[in-house]
């Protein structure tokens, strides 16, 4: 699901976005009229098509932003009873009622105890109560869930609360760690948008972290690289980004939130949870030709060969630089490593040895036979 958070600095209210990422089908929460340009950049940028708008108070100003909205993008609009005339031209939201969107269901239901508004909506992972979101465990099938844990039914997080230590701001890592089956870049990009909601990243921090999320839902959970994020940030020097990205990660680390990653990176506070390495785009272009000359020649290729084979672009010291990198990422996690054969392929006895006992008779290219064990 593709979710963003919007502050109005005036009023100091909070608006939310979601949409399918399958359909782009989209909705607005609590509308403001002074973000009505940011929604329209989101809904453009994601090229999303807005089908709903709720309210989850009878507020006649913010009525007004939702009457903008359905005026430039249509779809239907829903709130709570209010004052005759107040909400006029929006239909009366009650608890019970569902609203299909794609793959995604909106359900009306009342406000938890203590909660603010008249009406609450709820999608798998998330409900939207007044000024607060709540992330949730709803939508995660009970079978997912270790037996015998205490699944959390929520954690709550005030959008509108920035004080560090408020009871509300809850560790989300300790509140979520009963529920299984979530990809660790989902969780991920919870912290980083919890961190958003409590504005404690300054505003270039904020830029950045809202792309890497964008671009994390367009890739399908798949962190971003560091040219992805440049490409996307033009006016943001490469240097500075990964300085801007280095500070996020230790705010979220400060915090107690998993830090964000780019690809091909492995945080040593994520390794635990991972059991193989991860490759960048090059790492992978790499070896894509490594494994085609290792079939064809039925022998560890040299650097000068892929270099070869792969064209004027990736010079030897290119290959030999993503060599380097994979082999380190293997001992990391304690894996046969890369050979690289020699540049003359006249072949001394010394060299048939290394071959005979690289490739084992029977050999088919499989990835297991293509390594070195590390001593």
């Amino acid at each position: 699901m593709i979710f963003r958070h919007f502050a109005d600095t005036r009023t100091g209210g909070h608006s939310y976005l979601f949409a399918s990422s399958t359909t782009r089908q989209a909705a607005i929460v609590n509308p403001s009229v002074d973000a009505l340009e940011e929604y329209q950049r989101v809904i453009n940028e994601l090229d999303l098509q807005l089908v709903a708008t709720f309210l989850t108070d009878a507020d006649g100003l913010r009525a007004a932003s939702v009457q903008a909205l359905v005026g430039r993008y249509g779809g239907r609009a829903f709130a709570p009873a209010g004052q005759p005339g107040s909400l006029e031209g929006l239909e009366v939201a009650q608890a019970g009622q569902t609203f299909p969107m794609g793959d995604l269901h909106v359900e009306f239901v009342s406000p938890p105890p203590g909660g603010a508004g008249q009406i609450a909506y709820r999608v798998p992972g998330y409900t939207f109560v007044g000024t607060s979101l709540t992330m949730d465990a709803s939508g995660i099938p009970a079978s997912n869930a270790a037996a015998g844990n205490q699944v959390c039914r929520s954690a709550a997080i005030s959008a509108s609360s920035k004080r560090a230590g408020d009871p509300r701001l809850e560790n989300l890592a300790q509140e979520r760690s009963t529920i299984g089956a979530v990809p660790i870049e989902k969780l991920i990009m919870e912290d980083l948008q919890t961190s958003l909601a409590e504005s404690v990243l300054t505003p270039k921090e904020s830029r950045v972290a809202e792309v890497y999320i964008e671009t994390m839902q367009r890739r399908g959970l798949k962190p971003p690289s560091a040219a992805e994020m440049a490409e996307r940030l033009p006016d943001v020097d490469r240097t500075a980004l990964h300085v801007i990205v280095h500070n996020i990660r230790w705010k979220q680390i400060d915090l107690g939130r998993l830090p964000l990653q780019l690809e091909g990176q492995t945080s040593k506070w994520l390794r635990g949870l991972q059991t193989k390495p991860e490759f960048t785009s090059h790492e992978r272009e790499f070896l894509k030709v490594y494994f085609q000359l290792l079939r064809q020649r039925n022998r560890p290729p040299s650097g000068p060969e892929i270099s070869e084979t792969l064209g004027t672009n990736r010079p030897v010291q290119w290959v030999r630089k993503r060599a380097h990198t994979i082999r380190r990422k293997q001992r990391e996690f304690k894996m046969p490593e890369l050979v690289l054969a020699r540049k003359n392929h006249e072949k001394s006895e010394e060299q048939d040895s290394l071959e005979r006992k690289t490739l084992p008779p029977g050999f088919r290219g499989r990835f297991d036979f293509e390594m070195r064990p590390h001593h």
